[in-house]
């Protein structure tokens, strides 16, 4: 995949917003946090909770849920870290959440971090929501290219190479610019004839076991 790193936005205020995500989504109940994580997101430090979470060897179901906890909750700085640390361990199912942030977030910032995890995951079951968004004029821009550079992430195999504040740069897309990137109704039509071609084959071939202990349906 083709990154240009354009610009350093400012974003404090957006980061100190409260009220970013819908309420009545629901969470698992009585999920908690290891202490050394709860530690890390106390802190609201996103690259120690990435580097905690790789490296435990403990990675059972209740870390699923407390993530996932964490990914819907009200508080910007929690949702934040769960849909984050979602997309850097092992698919388990986590797409779902990771979809139905993506998907009812009032926040943009949340919304495309949760998106850049799904392209992490490297699930093709994300991709169908991914092209949506990708090819929808309501759509921020940024919002759209953060979808396309998932996509690219789940056709490429890419590994994360990128910031884990996703939000802290831009792609330099448009046509004539230094890097001559396709605009985005190019990806979109790229992308989308990739997935047309590849969707069947890649969708029966995906077996995920999902951390709510039942095997993840085909979309």
């Amino acid at each position: 995949m083709r990154y240009h790193e354009l610009y350093y936005v400012t974003l404090c205020g957006i980061v100190c917003a409260s009220g970013c995500f819908a309420s009545g989504l629901g969470s698992p109940k009585g999920a908690s946090l290891p202490p050394d994580l709860q530690g890390a997101l106390s802190k609201g430090d996103l690259k120690e909770g990435v580097r905690l979470v790789r490296g435990r060897k403990d990675l059972g179901h209740e870390l699923y849920e407390a993530l996932e906890a964490k990914a819907k909750s009200d508080n910007l700085r929690a949702a934040l870290f769960g849909v984050t640390l979602l997309g850097r361990i092992p698919n388990r199912g986590q797409i779902d959440v990771l979809e139905e942030v993506a998907g009812r977030a009032s926040d943009k910032i949340l919304r495309c971090q949760a998106m850049y995890s799904m392209g992490l995951l490297r699930d093709p079951a994300g991709v169908p929501f991914l092209l949506r968004v990708l090819g929808s004029p309501k759509e921020g821009d940024y919002e759209r290219q953060t979808a396309a550079s998932a996509v690219e992430i789940i056709r490429d195999g890419i590994t994360d190479k990128m910031p884990v504040e996703v939000w802290w740069y831009v792609f330099d897309r448009e046509p004539g610019g230094i890097m001559d990137f396709p605009t985005l109704a190019a990806m979109h039509a790229d992308l989308s004839a990739w997935w047309q071609a590849n969707a069947e084959r890649l969708l029966s071939q995906r077996q995920v076991l999902d951390y709510r202990n039942h095997r993840s349906k085909p979309r």
